[in-house]
């Protein structure tokens, strides 16, 4: 919820236990179509992001308000102090994530929602459930033996064809409840030997089998990936940058004139980045930005993970 105090813009905020204070200098309305799974899939699932942005006198994000906004409330709601309404409905998608991604120091982002509560009963709802099904299958095992998993199989098909992915979660709870570790494991390895550079759960970059002139950029489970040209000229991605600004921290990857193509904030690790671009030949750089140059490759990304 939004209000104003005097010209102060008031942000419930139950995830910090209060409300946020902020004083933009304009408002950004956007949405956005973000493609979603495999990127290789022939057939592309896309959703569409909604939300609102408090910016600063740069035009750099203060704060992210996610969620349906009408247009007219919007306006009118801003009108009421004379801030400046920012339209970006229909900006380019690349555009409007590339403007999310540039933050400004203490930025935020509200989701309505007690975010440690809601992420700690995700958390007992999945390891419930993965237990469960660990229990049921041993049970299975060892006491019906090969038919009953030939009538599991079955099930499972059955289940492919008639429920969406979304319910398919709980069957397949016990996998992923083994196969996590194993899976975090083989990306601390890759990491290690320079093959990728991120997070497990989170973005990442590598370069793709086959595709040796072709930079990955994997957002998140569930995302779709982006494929940058890899080479010296301009467009082609040739160097990665690591940056400090005040309170922020983040990663642009560079084409051979140094202007950024893509843009992901967040914590990388200098050592693993740095292994991962002398393994691929890319150009490296650690560097602590002032305002003014934060500002320039933040404002000139082509794209971003916002």
């Amino acid at each position: 919820m939004l209000s104003w105090d005097g010209y102060t813009l008031v942000a419930a905020d139950p995830a910090a236990g209060g409300p946020a204070r902020l004083r933009p200098a304009a408002l950004y309305h956007y949405r956005y179509a973000q493609e979603v799974g495999d990127s290789d899939e022939t057939e592309k699932k896309t959703k569409t992001v909604h939300g609102l942005a408090a910016l600063d006198r740069d035009g750099l994000v203060l704060a992210v308000f996610p969620g349906r906004w009408r247009a007219r409330d919007v306006t009118g709601f801003a009108e009421t102090r004379g801030v400046p309404v920012v339209n970006a409905l229909d900006d380019a998608p690349a555009r409007v994530r590339a403007t999310l991604a540039g933050r400004a120091p203490d930025w935020g982002r509200f989701t309505g929602l007690p975010a440690a509560r809601l992420a700690r009963w995700k958390r007992i709802a999945a390891v419930g459930a993965g237990v469960a099904g660990l229990l049921v299958m041993a049970y299975v095992a060892t006491t019906a033996g090969w038919i009953a998993w030939r009538g599991l199989g079955m099930l499972g098909n059955l289940l492919l064809d008639l429920l969406d992915a979304k319910w398919l979660a709980i069957f397949f709870a016990p996998l992923v409840v083994v196969l996590a570790p194993l899976r975090r494991r083989m990306h601390t390895g890759q990491v290690r030997r320079g093959v990728t550079v991120g997070f497990p759960d989170g973005p990442r970059l590598r370069i793709p089998r086959g595709k040796r002139r072709k930079l990955r950029v994997t957002p998140g489970r569930g995302a779709a990936r982006t494929d940058l040209d890899l080479g010296p000229g301009p467009d082609s991605a040739t160097s990665l940058t690591l940056y400090r600004h005040e309170g922020l921290r983040g990663l642009f990857v560079l084409d051979g004139h140094g202007c950024p193509l893509y843009h992901l904030p967040g914590p990388w690790n200098p050592e693993d980045a740095h292994r991962f671009a002398v393994r691929n030949g890319l150009g490296f750089e650690v560097r602590a930005l002032n305002r003014a140059e934060y500002l320039d490759l933040a404002t000139q990304a082509w794209d971003a993970l916002p």
